[in-house]
């Protein structure tokens, strides 16, 4: 009997990287979007994304936070 199942479950779903036309480093991403009901799915996106952030949100009932986060107390500032 084999262990794996045939139904796929939602507590996994792999979803590749969209295709974007520039070079994008982590610095360049301004706005990531948290689905709170699915705590592993979460998109970034850049300052000339914001609109399609906000609709993804809307969408999926979804939380728009603002990028960079701020270092969690106890922390060194950074240099």
């Amino acid at each position: 009997m084999s262990g794996v199942t045939e139904t796929p479950t939602s507590h996994h779903v792999r979803q590749g990287p969209r295709k974007r036309s520039a070079e994008l480093t982590v610095a360049d991403f301004t706005t990531l979007v948290r689905i709170p009901t699915k705590p592993a799915t979460f998109r970034a996106f850049t300052a000339d994304e914001e609109a399609e952030a906000r609709s993804f949100a809307e969408e999926n009932g979804g939380t728009v936070v603002p990028l960079p986060l701020p270092m969690p107390e106890g922390y060194p500032p950074a240099y």
